[in-house]
């Protein structure tokens, strides 16, 4: 659903400029983050990011993330 809404791809948008402006070299850690698309965004736009996700179901859906 993330994919083809307007609201889920803007906010993953505005929250990867966020941390694009402020990461410089870190590391930018996405903690408890369910499917990864905000990670992904990060990740698009440069910086390094790790996806921390606990439970089982959103680890399989982060991993298939395109």
């Amino acid at each position: 659903m993330e994919d083809s809404s307007y609201w889920f791809q803007h906010r993953s948008n505005c929250i990867s400029a966020k941390v694009n402006a402020h990461a410089g070299d870190s590391v930018f850690y996405d903690l408890w983050r369910g499917n990864g698309a905000v990670s992904k965004a990060v990740q698009d736009s440069g910086v390094k990011t790790v996806l921390v996700e606990p439970g089982k179901r959103g680890c399989l859906n982060a991993k298939n993330v395109e």
